[in-house]
């Protein structure tokens, strides 16, 4: 007997506890949600922001030379090599400064958008996982519960948690499980 496709699913074990929630209907949406908010901020918890914020001159200085910014962020590629969610945010970085952004609220919004980025993307690979391995029909129902839930996640808060911080371990972020007699599926 199988545990489910979520443990062949090619990700990391944060995305494959999204997933397992996501596939069993006795989660609610709430708890699909809390489960995509404890995988992103775990995803993004160990980046190197402060780095990436200095780059951007999102703190105290404004930077006049955007060319020079957009080399400087370019070249912090190398500080997490090959990971998805980093280059992500540098390009939305990036991507913010041509289009004249500045400062923080640049900085937040690149966040953001990088943010909704892997959002998708993990929603995409989940559903094609599901695709190959169940039936259509639970794929269809993995799409609407991850895109449910990815509408009740609000990115700009989590934006502002993951590149705001100082403080961002990733081992914060938790699922909380039920233990108590009251707690379980609600009727």
């Amino acid at each position: 007997m199988s545990d489910g496709p979520h443990k062949s699913l090619p990700l990391p074990r944060r995305w494959q506890d999204l997933a397992e929630r996501g596939a069993n209907p006795a989660f609610s949406l709430a708890e699909v949600s809390e489960a995509m908010l404890v995988a992103t901020c775990k995803e993004f918890g160990g980046l190197p922001i402060e780095k990436l914020r200095t780059a951007m001159h999102a703190g105290d200085q404004i930077g006049l030379f955007n060319d020079a910014a957009e080399s400087e962020i370019e070249s912090l590629r190398v500080a997490c090599p090959g990971n998805a969610s980093w280059n992500a945010l540098i390009d939305c970085c990036i991507d913010e400064i041509r289009r004249g952004g500045i400062g923080s609220e640049a900085f937040h919004a690149a966040c953001e958008a990088a943010i909704d980025l892997k959002l998708r993307a993990v929603s995409r690979q989940i559903e094609e996982h599901y695709l190959r391995k169940e039936s259509g029909r639970s794929a269809f129902s993995m799409r609407q519960r991850l895109s449910g839930s990815r509408k009740a996640v609000d990115a700009a808060s989590v934006a502002a948690e993951i590149c705001g911080s100082v403080d961002r371990s990733s081992s914060r972020a938790r699922i909380v499980k039920q233990g108590g007699l009251d707690d379980g599926v609600s009727l």
